[in-house]
């Protein structure tokens, strides 16, 4: 029913669908972890270490049906490279078996599986393999590569055998050698025309994104409700990017405080504002994107089956960071009313009980906002999460008990 009345709201939109269950199977820190059930706004909490950052990880592959981008982005964020530890120089290379749940080398019969639990198609699979090169044919929606097939187990011996990865996605195979992913590989970015979600790093977006979005958005409607986002905290009356001096090429957001003589940079105002600005960009370009019905980057030949979800989804790592505890019940009101108007689904993760607090009131003050609480849990070997809905939530914080 929950899905069925998303996708009423989504109107027109027939191509976006919403996540209503997850499971991450032999990813990371989970061999197998099942959400039985979520909302348009989670929030993701736990002890250190739980898995909640690989919770976030799990759904960017499965939003982007595993683009290799995306696979590069994951493991150079955690700094997954290859190590010396006898002086001599390294691999420039990522070490694609840190995506593997124990570390698995290329060629077991481990795969990681990523998507809801029903039906079984619908999920990503990625599978470390052993491949042989067939020709030089370019791989469709990846940048130009050469073609390979996969390998028989026990038939890898022959040098000219490489190991990589074959992604299975809507009905789709893309295989990658392990040297596409090397450091010092000229790489094609993020023109793939495969779907991501929006992602706001711990640590916020890079100065390339946070453009990219603002170029999108301004001179629409939409940059007016990111000023409407940033007047929670600050009296803002415009806001622009500018290029930042002696670093050509490099823009900043300025902006233009109510009863202050001169613009000053965003930054200045502290990494709170930072925040919600990315924050108030990612909501309206995921809106933007859910409204035309397709991802940011055109659609290519070969990919037209590619589910195309991520792009209509946020993803916020430690929401509450730079933030003051006493602007969070708004910003939590900002996102559950954006995400409602613009149809989209968020995700975030917090490790804070204010957030936490914050995150109850502004979902109980908004009648069928859905809003759902994922707690996870080290029970021996495994990660177990527990689902809390917005009734028992508010209970639960109203009596003060520690949910993180």
């Amino acid at each position: 029913p929950l899905a069925a009345r998303w996708r009423r709201e989504a109107g027109a939109c027939k191509v976006y669908r919403v996540l209503t269950d997850f499971v991450a199977h032999n990813f990371r820190t989970f061999d197998r972890l099942e959400l039985p059930r979520l909302g348009r706004v989670n929030l993701i909490v736990g002890k250190n270490n739980v898995g909640k950052s690989s919770l976030l990880d799990a759904l960017r592959l499965y939003l982007s049906n595993a683009g290799a981008a995306v696979i590069r982005e994951l493991l150079d964020e955690r700094d997954e490279t290859a190590v010396s530890l006898d002086g001599e120089e390294p691999e420039a290379r990522l070490r694609l078996e840190a995506l593997f749940h124990g570390w698995v080398s290329t060629g077991s019969q481990h795969d990681i599986r990523l998507g809801p639990t029903d039906p079984a198609e619908n999920q990503v699979v990625i599978q470390a393999r052993t491949l042989r090169r067939l020709s030089a044919r370019g791989a469709v929606g990846e940048g130009p590569q050469p073609m390979y097939e996969v390998v028989e187990p026990g038939l890898d011996d022959d040098p000219q055998f490489v190991p990589g990865l074959r992604i299975l996605a809507a009905g789709v195979s893309r295989m990658f050698p392990s040297d596409y992913f090397s450091l010092d590989r000229k790489w094609w970015g993020r023109g793939s025309g495969l779907p991501r979600p929006m992602y706001v790093s711990s640590r916020g977006m890079s100065m390339a994104d946070v453009a990219r979005c603002w170029d999108s958005i301004s001179l629409r409607d939409a940059e007016q409700r990111v000023i409407d986002c940033l007047q929670m905290i600050a009296p803002v009356e415009r806001i622009t990017l500018v290029e930042r001096s002696m670093r050509t090429g490099t823009r900043v957001p300025w902006v233009r405080v109510q009863g202050k003589p001169l613009p000053m940079p965003l930054k200045s105002m502290g990494d709170g504002m930072s925040r919600i600005f990315q924050f108030g960009l990612a909501m309206e370009l995921a809106a933007m994107n859910e409204k035309s019905g397709r991802a940011d980057q055109p659609e290519l030949p070969g990919l037209a089956g590619i589910q195309r979800l991520g792009s209509a989804t946020i993803l916020i790592d430690e929401i509450e960071n730079g933030i003051h505890y006493s602007a969070l019940p708004d910003l939590w009101r900002f996102i559950f009313n954006s995400a409602k108007r613009s149809n989209v689904q968020v995700f975030a993760t917090s490790h804070s009980l204010d957030c936490i607090k914050a995150f109850s009131v502004a979902s109980r003050e908004d009648n069928g906002s859905e809003g759902v609480l994922i707690r996870l849990e080290q029970q021996g070997e495994d990660i177990v999460p527990v689902t809390i809905d917005e009734q028992d939530l508010f209970w639960l914080t109203e009596n003060e008990l520690e949910m993180r």
